[in-house]
């Protein structure tokens, strides 16, 4: 069916429906409405919502709406219209129709019915819309209580199309008090509601306080704030609004005799040393008939949900509905800066009742509003359920302040001890001492044990004044360093204490054994030049970082010239543990300036050179020669007849005071010599003989998996009596590769038959590959360093084998 469809809109703040009936007053009068649709309609053939879009958009302010529709048609519907709809009152009142005939529109809507058609209304939301739904406080602040200050939170919703950022709310008590305080919120994202907490705040004032939160302006004024009423009691504590509170609801159990005995309870909470007993619980009874006769009881629990004071039974008459009833508390209990909870408790009945009164909440404040079924007891074995869907309860409670006693020395907390590892071998154990006494107290004795061993004992000097907090930590430190689990009880020990409850305070601390992190052996300096080597460390399985690291090698090149910490860190479970070395990377070194020098007669002279980086190093040949000394001066021999001497430069790493210089390498550089394969780790030696005291920095091992391999130098071969190992260093390789492994294993003395060799290994998944053929000895850095052989077969000096280790760096 198609036909003309004319919506009209208007604001109202209307409770009822008070505009005319008479079809153009209607839409004219006090106020026109808007036309905001005037176009085709088809109605759907199919069940279901239809949607239109106005032609002329409508800026709804809040509150009530009138809405106007004139369906036009031609011609006769063969069947009559079926729309969904909605028969509630609006405000008390229906709607009205107006019927037409064939030829014209009836001028008076002459129906009232309760059903119009169901409607739904699409918006686009304002880009900034910060709206607070509700605040949240005491609507009874008692004064000295124990609950004050007192903290202010507010529902806060982002009701635009943006993200809300740094959104400073505003918080204003007037009245009988003021205060303003503000919080800022970092972000509300679209549609999220967050909570709103404020700075505390502290009345001093008897009387009633307006709270109020703001919410910056945007782009909708009528939702920036909301307002709580507030009354600042001398006793009295309590969510519900009014002095006395209005009951708009009721709660209870719903299934009757069915539901045993149950309770709902309001979370409350004290603060501070103040201590109150609550002597009396009041609770506003709902209008609900079928509660009056019912038997029902005040409650009072304690933290875990355990009743410490109830009162006698109470049965409901007509007269206390609607109305606060006062239940006195048999033995009034007493709490101290902790939650608690005051309560109803409903029993069974032939039939469901709903005695506990409510306001409305919405949303309703979380952790404030609880239940507990089924118990008779309220032993604390059944589980509290928070409730959010009734409302506000309607229960408050009178908090009186206990007198302290004159002598009352409080062992609070202990302080600044936490578990962790590695912790210190002395351990400070501090404490708060709090004076909960009316009278000041000097000269205080306290002691800490641990684990019941012997107290450790003190005197806090001075006077510390009635209700006076004070810190104070005992000169004899405790060890904590061994692993173990550490009870640490602080007692204080005054003469005539009249509260002897509140002497102790114990902390337990877990003491975790720390990591001892180490970074195997490295070479201290580098130079740019060089290929990566390889970094391990101790306990296996840290992981290494700085400049120029990779995994598990560092690349000098890649770190560049200077100094670089290399850093090692080992987690285990919670604890971690962390080592750092230092490797300096060098600049190549140019070659020296030099000059000839001319003497007269036989004798010595004096060459020097100088260099722009580095270290001069003389030699005999300009090939082949030996080092004949070292420095930016050299004194020959006597001589008598021209002679040429070489000099060079070489980076000078300086360690302990002793100047070492890089000597080169000597090796084949890979196992490119011939034929060879992986296995093993084999044991055979490598020969050599030196001519200068020298390091073997580094060398190149060939893996096909992981593995810890110990390698050592001898005096001489394994086999020959005499044999010794000199110096060793296990070294780690994380994985199958080619790997530059630094050695830093120390030949003292020039000499010959020394070997290199595997003394132990543990191989991951394969061994070290090996030339079988190829090596063509000596392999030699003239006036340094020749390798001579490779122990296999009766002639170690004839073998073509080379084992394990390729391309040594040496440093003298």
């Amino acid at each position: 069916t198609t036909g003309n469809i004319k919506l009209y809109l208007v604001n109202t703040t209307d409770a009822s429906f008070l505009r005319s009936t008479t079809w153009a007053t209607l839409i004219s009068s006090p106020t026109a409405m808007q036309l905001v649709y005037d176009g085709p309609l088809t109605i759907p053939a199919t069940a279901g919502w239809y949607d239109i879009t106005l032609t002329t958009p409508f800026n709804y302010t809040g509150g009530g709406v009138y809405m106007a529709f004139e369906w036009t048609r031609s011609g006769a519907a063969t069947a009559a219209p079926t729309y969904a709809a909605n028969n509630a009152a609006v405000g008390g009142s229906s709607g009205w129709i107006g019927i037409t005939d064939a030829t014209a529109q009836q001028p008076v809507l002459g129906n009232s019915s309760l059903f119009r058609p169901g409607m739904r209304f699409g918006y686009t939301p304002p880009n900034n819309d910060a709206a607070v739904n509700a605040v949240y406080t005491l609507g009874k602040l008692p004064l000295t209580n124990g609950t004050v200050p007192t903290v202010v939170t507010a529902s806060v919703t982002n009701q635009g199309a943006l993200a809300l950022t740094n959104r400073t709310f505003t918080l204003t008590v007037s009245g009988a008090n003021t205060f303003t305080t503000t919080a800022t919120v970092a972000n509300i994202n679209p549609s999220q509601t967050v909570t709103v907490t404020f700075p505390g705040f502290t009345p001093t004032n008897l009387g009633v306080n307006t709270i109020t939160v703001t919410a910056p302006a945007d782009d909708v004024a009528g939702n920036n704030s909301a307002s709580y009423s507030q009354v600042v009691t001398p006793a009295t504590i309590a969510y519900a609004e009014g002095n006395p509170a209005t009951i708009v609801g009721g709660a209870g159990i719903s299934n009757g005799a069915a539901a045993g005995m149950g309770g709902f309870f309001t979370r409350y909470t004290t603060n501070g040393a103040t201590v109150v007993s609550i002597p009396v619980v009041r609770v506003g009874i709902a209008n609900n008939t079928p509660s009056v006769g019912k038997r029902v009881f005040a409650v009072v629990l304690d933290a875990n949900g355990v009743q410490i004071g109830r009162s006698a039974g109470y049965t409901i008459q007509a007269s206390d509905l609607g109305t606060l009833v006062s239940f006195n508390i048999a033995t009034p209990p007493t709490v101290t800066n902790t939650d608690f909870y005051v309560g109803l408790a409903v029993t069974p009945g032939p039939a469901a009742y709903f005695p506990l009164g409510t306001q409305t909440e919405t949303p309703t404040r979380t952790g404030a509003y609880y239940a507990v079924l089924s118990d008779t007891t309220f032993s604390g074995s059944t589980a509290f359920t928070q409730v959010t869907t009734l409302g506000r309860y309607v229960i408050e409670a009178d908090l009186i302040v206990i007198p302290p006693p004159a002598i009352d020395l409080n062992a609070f907390e202990i302080t600044g001890l936490t578990s962790g590892c590695g912790l210190s071998s002395t351990a400070q154990v501090c404490a708060t001492i709090i004076n909960s006494g009316s009278d000041p107290q000097s000269n205080i004795p306290v002691s800490y044990v641990v684990n019941g061993g012997t107290p450790v004992t003190a005197t806090i000097p001075g006077t510390l004044a009635a209700g006076d907090t004070m810190s104070y930590c005992f000169s004899q430190t405790l060890d904590l360093s061994a692993a173990g689990t550490y009870n640490i009880w602080v007692i204080t020990g005054m003469a005539g204490d009249q509260n002897t409850g509140n002497d102790t305070a114990s902390v337990t601390i877990t003491s975790l054994a720390s990591v001892p992190a180490a970074i195997n052996a490295v070479p201290s300096n580098l130079c740019v030049s060089e290929g990566p080597i390889q970094l391990s460390g101790s306990p296996a399985g840290g992981t290494f970082s700085g400049n120029g690291v990779t995994g598990t090698t560092f690349d000098p090149t890649a770190a560049g010239i200077g100094s670089h910490t290399i850093t090692y860190t080992v987690v285990q479970g919670i604890c971690s543990g962390t080592a750092t070395t230092t490797i300096v990377v060098d600049t190549l070194p140019g070659p020296p300036n030099v000059s000839n020098v001319t003497t007269c007669g036989f004798g010595p002279a004096t060459l020097t050179a100088t260099t722009a980086g580095g270290t001069p190093v003389w030699y005999s040949a300009a090939t082949g020669g030996t080092i004949i000394g070292t420095g930016n001066s050299f004194t020959t021999p006597s001589l008598s007849s021209n002679t040429t001497y070489y000099v060079g430069t070489a980076n000078s790493f300086v360690s302990s005071g002793t100047n070492t210089i890089q000597l080169g390498n000597v090796g084949p550089v890979d196992g490119s010599i011939g034929a060879g394969a992986i296995g093993g780790p084999f044991t055979n030696e490598t020969l050599f003989n030196t001519q200068v005291p020298l390091r073997i920095d580094s060398v190149t091992m060939i893996t096909d998996g992981a593995g810890t391999y110990t390698i050592g130098l001898r005096n001489t071969l394994s086999t020959n009596p005499g044999s010794m190992v000199m110096d060793s260093v296990t070294v780690s390789v994380p994985a199958a590769g080619t790997h530059r492994v630094f050695l830093g294993i120390e030949v003292p003395t020039p000499g010959t038959g020394y070997t290199l060799g595997l003394l132990s290994s543990t191989v991951g998944s394969g061994g070290l590959f090996r030339n079988t053929a190829g090596a063509t000895f000596p392999y030699v850095n003239p006036g340094v360093i020749s390798i001579t052989g490779a122990a296999f077969g009766t002639d170690p000096f004839t073998s073509p084998r080379f084992y394990n280790f390729y391309n040594w760096s040496v440093s003298a």
